[in-house]
């Protein structure tokens, strides 16, 4: 577990959204700790560490250091890391990048705002700290219009636990004129310098153009509002996702890459079964 003091220092500190630990707890049931420079999230068979170190820089030996003691200490079948570096001699099982966006001195470009205030002339937006079952029905059918994986869905179907009632966690949502939900958003706003763009979710059949920029407009609002400097855009993904981030002025910030390591027992039975199924 985390102390008082650790979890106002994580807070406070955060730059990647794996630091948000009531997010990370939320979602996957984890038990976070702090093995100081790093986050750590333990589950019964796993453990994550979040190789991006609070309030220093990364070094490879300190993470391998960290691993070794975890892999020792704990016995886990499954250990996952991200980190800002590729480990020497082993290759990731993927790779990305944060964006990030600075928020001094943003120009938004024509086109995009004559998005917005297209959008406007048919949405409504509200701002609360909580989903209702409307969000939560937005949600499933998201999910089954997108075809997320187990994994992914569980995040998703976990997110009311993660928002409601947190004071740094808002939802923005935008209706249509009778009152339908059409998309949200949801920004986490707990780091000193740092605002997180968490989640966009939105509606297959009856999606308005500009939805999306309209909501983000918002979030830039509010991270403003609260004196952030920077708003963290999450991973690129994939294509469109990567455009939507640059067209606002997000720029690739961190490198991302994960790794994956399994107790030699474990190995052991994937190799079989893989063997057997062949």
């Amino acid at each position: 577990m985390l102390t008082r003091e650790q979890e106002c220092f994580i807070k406070k500190k955060a730059y990647v959204p794996e630091h948000i630990y009531p997010y990370v707890v939320s979602v996957s049931g984890a038990e976070p700790y702090f093995y100081e420079p790093f986050i750590v999230y333990e589950k019964k068979e796993s453990l994550i560490i979040v190789g991006y170190p609070i309030d220093c820089d990364f070094r490879e030996e300190i993470f391998c250091e960290t691993l070794n003691q975890l892999k020792n200490k704990k016995k886990k079948k499954r250990i996952l890391g991200i980190l800002p570096k590729p480990l020497k001699g082993l290759k990731p099982k993927s790779s990305d990048h944060y964006y990030i966006l600075q928020l001094e001195n943003l120009v938004i470009d024509q086109k995009t705002k004559n998005m917005i205030k297209r959008a406007k002339k048919e949405l409504v937006i509200e701002t609360k700290n909580e989903l209702t079952f409307d969000h939560i029905d937005l949600i499933e059918r998201f999910i089954s219009w997108k075809r997320f994986d187990e994994e992914t869905s569980l995040i998703f179907r976990n997110l009311s636990t993660y928002v409601n009632n947190k004071n740094h966690v808002k939802v923005i949502t935008a209706r249509n004129a009778k009152g339908n939900l059409i998309a949200f958003d949801v920004v986490d706003t707990c780091g000193l310098d740092y605002a997180f763009y968490m989640f966009n979710v939105r509606s297959q059949s009856e999606y308005v153009p500009g939805t999306s920029d309209l909501l983000f407009e918002q979030i830039i609002r509010i991270a403003a509002e609260e004196g952030k400097k920077f708003v963290n855009l999450g991973l690129g993904i994939n294509d469109g996702i990567r455009f939507f981030k640059k067209k606002w002025g997000g720029r690739p910030y961190l490198e991302y890459h994960l790794y994956e390591w399994w107790s030699q027992e474990t190995l052991f039975y994937i190799l079989m079964n893989r063997f057997l199924g062949e």
